[in-house]
């Protein structure tokens, strides 16, 4: 399997919000770094991370616009959709991935997390 192929398949989990299934794209020595938030290394504070991402809207989707590949590295620009309190919220991000033998080993998301929170208000 690609990269390309990696990542596509790890946002078609998290939209399906199956927490098992995307914790199987990663191993102890993975990380996600959200900027905002800061890095997360391994698989107890990837999956704490993603569940609370999870858990904190009724729904979501996260719809991906563009993906380049380079190697081992998959770039995507996608919009990141929170069903939360009757409303959407959403936020354009920019996701970095470094994938090896089928995990992804760094994700670092890249968004303005004011953005974000403003909708919240």
């Amino acid at each position: 399997m690609s990269a390309l192929e990696t990542v596509q398949q790890l946002m078609d989990a998290i939209n399906r919000g199956d927490i098992e299934e995307i914790m199987n794209f990663f191993d102890e020595t993975s990380y996600y770094e959200p900027m905002p938030v800061g890095k997360q290394t391994g698989l107890k504070a990837i999956r704490a991370i993603l569940e609370g991402m999870l858990a904190m809207a009724e729904g979501h989707e996260w719809i991906v616009h563009n993906t380049s590949e380079q190697g081992s590295v998959v770039f995507n620009e996608r919009t990141d959709i929170f069903r939360m309190n009757n409303k959407e919220v959403s936020i354009r991000c920019i996701g970095v991935f470094e994938v090896e033998e089928g995990l992804i080993k760094s994700w670092r998301s890249y968004y303005d997390q004011e953005q974000f929170d403003a909708q919240l208000r």
